[in-house]
């Protein structure tokens, strides 16, 4: 739990809610046998756990005088939608919706510089010097809007994520190089230098794991799709046979999917669904533990 909130900052919003509920687990385990040591252990070891991730960050921020991310980085999911109804009903905005969504947001760029894949662009121009007054009235304006046209705001948030359930479309990345195209000024800063000399090892591995991706069958493990497919039918299964065991082990990944949803991208960047895909074969294994158990 603890190395979780510290790897990725995101981690935060899956540990959370797994706090909650395994609290909530102990506590109902104790009400069964009034067993001390279930409730003391289990809630010691959840809250020592949280302790030692938020002080052990808060101790990093204070130390090296780090500062705060952008608000910008929570809010790609509504920024993109807003630009998607810009795009496509932007004869419907008044002077007052376009002032409000002008104070957050660069409006006049908007419909151009949307993208249905991805909302960094969006995200972009956003100002820094907006202020929480300005928030709120972007806000009572993305409301007015999505009570308009409620269905831009699907479409804009289901073409930047159906590579989440749509298997037949690649979504996978490679990176054979350690200068990225628009990060050199990174890598010349942080003075990071390629080998030649495993240059072409590397084009080869690339070549090949490109290759598998696009094979029948093994290709489809390459998928994000395949695996978020079988959490929806485990899930469904589940409900209607009752496996109230198993829907611990849903909670993380379904969260995990909705942190997905509402970051600026997946398309390219299966790492974020990499919790989902390792965790599936635990998944599986746990289902059809259950299911004998069940006699199903």
């Amino acid at each position: 739990m603890t190395f979780v909130i510290l790897f990725r900052n995101n981690g935060k919003y899956i540990i959370y809610p797994m706090s909650f509920v395994l609290i909530i687990m102990i506590i109902k385990e104790y009400k069964k046998c009034f067993d001390k040591q279930i409730l003391i252990r289990g809630i010691g070891v959840i809250i020592i756990s949280l302790f030692l991730a938020i002080g052990s960050e808060e101790f990093l921020i204070f130390h090296y005088n780090i500062q705060n991310g952008s608000i910008r980085e929570a809010l790609s999911l509504p920024f993109q939608q807003t630009a998607r109804y810009i795009a496509e009903y932007g004869d419907e905005v008044t002077d007052e919706e376009k002032k409000a969504i002008d104070a957050i947001l660069d409006y006049d760029s908007l419909a151009e510089k949307y993208d249905p894949r991805i909302s960094d662009p969006v995200k972009n121009t956003f100002r820094k010097d907006s202020t929480k007054e300005d928030l709120i009235n972007y806000f009572k304006v993305w409301l007015q809007q999505f009570k308009k046209h409620p269905l831009t705001y699907f479409k804009a948030t289901m073409n930047q994520n159906y590579y989440l359930l749509y298997p037949c479309i690649e979504d996978a990345a490679l990176y054979n190089t350690t200068i990225i195209s628009g990060y050199e000024s990174t890598v010349e800063l942080l003075e990071m230098n390629e080998i030649q000399t495993f240059k072409t090892a590397r084009e080869i591995l690339a070549n090949w794991n490109r290759t598998l991706f696009f094979m029948p069958v093994i290709g489809m493990f390459s998928s994000t799709a395949f695996y978020n497919i079988i959490l929806l039918f485990l899930f469904i299964y589940a409900i209607h046979f009752k496996m109230k065991k198993i829907f611990l082990l849903f909670v993380p990944l379904i969260i995990n999917d909705l942190i997905i949803v509402a970051a600026p991208v997946i398309h390219g960047h299966v790492r974020y669904a990499f919790p989902i895909i390792y965790s599936m074969p635990i998944v599986v294994a746990m289902y059809l533990y259950l299911s004998k158990e069940k006699n199903i």
